[in-house]
């Protein structure tokens, strides 16, 4: 289908201010058929007057513009998307449904292409002014708890739970990394006004909101991080990066934006100092290269396993040699139509940098090797002292870690309490420090 549906609209989910006063249609059914035929016309204006006011107004609360879209609001959503090849019949759109629930709706569009087919939802709620759409979360977390701290709304599911200390951790890295960005005070104060949402629920909540299978992401639209985690910090980066600049487009180079999430906020639960030796492992042993991380397509080619940790590596050595704004105004510039982006080839990319930077790229490539030859492996550091065959016991807190060398393999034991513990182990050879 020219890139699969289903793939832009995960993609995007790593993305006029007032309705008009004329009551919105009668029925859910008016609604969709109203809205649809608003998008395909690409009439804005109508598109908005579609919403709830609140909703709307919500969206900009912070000041974010995506400069390439028209709008924000759903700018997710495949007719907005595919507005283009929907009109042209190429994809054939229907209004598969629409489910009441006393003043609440929610209708269902059915776009298909040969073999292909993907379903967008929206939620729908009468008022005193007719019906309007809704965002998921307006619909379906309502009668939650509500919490607001120092930056975030915080809506919390009956059946989760947050600790006084994710949410200070959640805070605190909001305030360490507008400050390593280089926000000024004049944003920082506006974001501490209006902030920023942050919806914890379980995950299979999490998909009915965002519409795909996954523990959280950020959602560019609302400015809010949907999530299964307490301390997502990954996707709160995500936002803080978009906050920080205010005024972007809405894709950017992959090795950009997820680099800046690893390096601000780690992934996988992982932090980034814990992130980043395996980054440098992954670049220096030659599992991807670094002109393959730079494009579109290399980035692609590769799983998050590979390409995530050395991108976070990557951002963290630019972001020490350009600075908070230097990295912003090098995010800028790397930032685009998605067209534009994947037509992007090394030599450009390589050039934006060394820009940025200052440098060449072979003395760039120098420095960046430098500096990962000077991060902390961490983990332990095997030796052939002890019992029996190099054997290692290892007391750490109440973290018991025993290895046996029988030869040809190293097997390791961690336990916790005695009770077998989930991790990670990091292991450092003494000798050349290679991880």
């Amino acid at each position: 289908m020219g890139g699969s549906l289903i793939h832009k609209l995960i993609l995007i989910l790593l993305v006029g201010l007032c309705p008009s006063a004329i009551a919105g249609p009668d029925t859910p059914e008016d609604l969709a058929d109203t809205y649809l035929q608003a998008i395909l016309d690409e009439d804005w204006p109508a598109a908005r007057s579609l919403w709830s006011a609140d909703d709307l107004a919500a969206s900009h609360r912070l000041g974010i513009r995506y400069a390439d879209q028209p709008f924000k609001l759903d700018n997710a959503s495949l007719l907005v998307l595919e507005r283009d090849r929907c009109r042209s019949g190429e994809i054939h759109v229907e209004i598969g449904g629409v489910e009441r629930d006393g003043a609440n709706a929610r209708i269902r569009y059915d776009l298909s292409v040969g073999d292909e087919s993907a379903t967008v939802r929206y939620y729908a709620r009468r008022s005193g002014e007719g019906w309007r759409l809704v965002k998921a979360t307006t619909a379906l977390c309502t009668d939650w708890t509500q919490r607001r701290t120092e930056f975030l709304d915080l809506r919390i599911q009956p059946t989760c739970t947050i600790s006084d200390t994710a949410v200070q951790r959640l805070d605190r890295f909001v305030t360490e990394t507008c400050k390593r960005l280089a926000v000024p005070p004049s944003r920082l104060a506006h974001l501490r006004k209006h902030k920023l949402g942050y919806v914890l629920c379980d995950e299979s909540t999490v998909t009915e909101i965002v519409g795909v299978p996954t523990a959280g992401i950020a959602l560019l639209q609302t400015d809010a991080v949907i999530t299964s985690e307490p301390c997502h910090l990954h996707e709160l980066a995500h936002l803080l990066i978009n906050f920080a600049l205010a005024d972007l487009p809405l894709y950017t180079l992959p090795f950009m934006q997820e680099g800046a999430a690893v390096a601000l906020g780690g992934r996988w639960g992982r932090a980034p100092e814990v992130l980043h030796p395996l980054g440098r492992f992954t670049l220096a042993e030659d599992f991807l290269t670094l002109d393959e991380l730079l494009t579109w397509d290399g980035f692609h080619a590769y799983g998050p396993d590979l390409t995530y940790a050395s991108s976070g590596v990557l951002t963290d050595y630019l972001l020490g040699v350009l600075g908070g704004e230097g990295y912003l105004a090098l995010y800028r510039n790397l930032s685009g139509s998605l067209s534009t982006l994947q037509r992007f080839d090394q030599a450009t990319i390589k050039n934006h940098i060394c820009t940025a930077a200052g440098h060449e790229w072979p003395e760039l490539t120098t420095n960046f090797d430098d500096y990962m030859s000077g991060l902390s492996c961490g983990g332990f550091v095997a030796s052939d002292e002890g019992e029996g065959e190099g054997l290692i016991h290892v007391k750490v807190d109440r973290l018991v870690i025993t290895a046996y060398d029988d030869g040809s393999w190293l097997r390791w034991i961690v336990e916790a309490d005695g009770v077998p513990a989930r991790g990670a182990l990091l292991l450092c050879d003494s000798e050349n420090g290679a991880t």
